[in-house]
């Protein structure tokens, strides 16, 4: 066993801990009852047999043993949870609703949103973040600037954060299960280019970004593994939303652009 915070995790040979089918061979408990680390996608634990050692490593709990990972492979004697899950979603109105919910691309796939919107005119996103990590956590929301006539802006509330954001980031300190709504408005020139591209990523506080890119670590997911869309792989523990603009469809994927003439174009969010 080993604790994070109020949190104690435990493994063994147990099946169906305080009555929950999911709840075999691993499981936590939160000072009030005992909870699941995800499933198997068949009704039942996410490890094929117990568990033999526990340990706490970058935001997760690691589990050793000799277990197969069902979907994943890579993870069969070894694999991870993560206790900090950022879930990063995108939509057109303050209250939602938003796209990309339980959603967690590297790229944002699966969580996009377009608009259409004219040169010299602005068009508004509502960029939110949910965590849905085991634990309380801060993020910080880091995006890049505008450029080529797209000048972005972004509020926290009625207050503008775009140098944080643009700057190393705004923190956003949230409980399990809480979340927090950033105003993004962006605004084409009269002569913007034809296409932008923003992505937007809500990075788990002590992981920092250097030229670009994270300094962190991938892990093998517990609760990732199993069903459809809930596969099993390796992920980072950051979300990420992806805004595009060009006035084209290419294949299955609509695109934006600022228009010309008089057809608008459409803008693309993604997460």
């Amino acid at each position: 066993m080993t604790t994070s915070g109020s949190l104690l995790f435990v493994t063994g040979s147990f099946q169906n801990a305080n009555g929950v089918a999911t709840a075999d061979d691993i499981a936590y408990f939160d000072g009030t009852t005992w909870h699941p680390l995800g499933s198997n996608g068949a009704g039942n634990g996410p490890l094929s047999s117990n568990g033999l050692a526990l340990a706490i490593f970058n935001h997760s709990v690691v589990v050793g043993g000799s277990f197969l990972a069902g979907t994943d492979p890579i993870a069969n004697n070894i694999a991870s949870y993560s206790l900090l899950r950022p879930d990063m979603r995108i939509g057109l109105n303050q209250s939602g609703p938003f796209v990309g919910n339980n959603v967690y691309s590297a790229t944002g796939a699966g969580e996009a949103k377009t608009i259409s919107v004219h040169r010299g005119h602005s068009g508004v996103f509502w960029v939110d973040i949910q965590n849905d990590g085991l634990q309380g956590g801060l993020w910080w929301i880091q995006a890049p600037a505008g450029s080529n006539g797209f000048t972005v802006t972004y509020f926290n509330g009625a207050t503008n954060v775009t140098t944080q954001v643009e700057n190393g980031g705004v923190p956003i300190s949230l409980t399990p299960g809480a979340h927090h709504t950033l105003e993004m408005v962006v605004k084409l020139s009269a002569n913007s280019g034809n296409s932008h591209t923003f992505l937007i990523h809500a990075v788990p506080a002590g992981l920092i970004r250097t030229n670009g890119r994270r300094q962190g670590h991938r892990q093998r997911d517990l609760s990732r593994r199993g069903s459809g869309n809930e596969k099993a792989g390796r992920r980072r523990c950051d979300a990420r939303s992806l805004c595009s603009l060009e006035n084209e469809t290419l294949g299955p994927r609509e695109r934006t652009r600022s228009c010309p003439t008089a057809h608008a174009p459409r803008r693309r969010c993604r997460r």
